[in-house]
């Protein structure tokens, strides 16, 4: 199912499982997972990529515990910092408000679905 390095699967099912055991996950592991998600966008966003379906099922935990953030199949390449995509290739959760208008977005539309993976 997923290579030896994402035991743990993506994060949707990691969730579900703690769900399933009533456990709960500790502020000081959730603070750090937002940091690495973070660190990772800031990472594929100074490379002028947006990743475009930032959600729990395309976010991996490897052997220690740590995300990756995986499936850049719809990720886009955008020639400069300032140039905007159009197309919208996302859960409807997760449109930011310019995804939703029809409006041109940028790398700042990976950061609003963190955020709505986050709440």
């Amino acid at each position: 199912m997923y290579p030896v390095y994402y035991k743990e699967g993506d994060l949707s099912n990691y969730i579900q499982k703690k769900k399933s055991k009533k456990e709960f996950f500790t502020e000081k592991l959730l603070l750090s997972w937002i940091m690495q998600l973070l660190m990772g966008l800031e990472y594929i966003h100074n490379k002028h990529i947006i990743h475009r379906l930032i959600d729990s099922k395309n976010i991996f935990l490897n052997h220690q515990g740590d995300l990756k953030i995986g499936s850049f199949g719809s990720a886009k390449v955008l020639e400069n910092t300032l140039k905007k995509a159009v197309t919208v290739v996302t859960t409807p959760c997760n449109m930011s408000p310019e995804m939703v208008k029809g409006e041109p977005y940028n790398t700042k539309a990976d950061i609003w679905a963190l955020g709505c993976l986050i709440f």
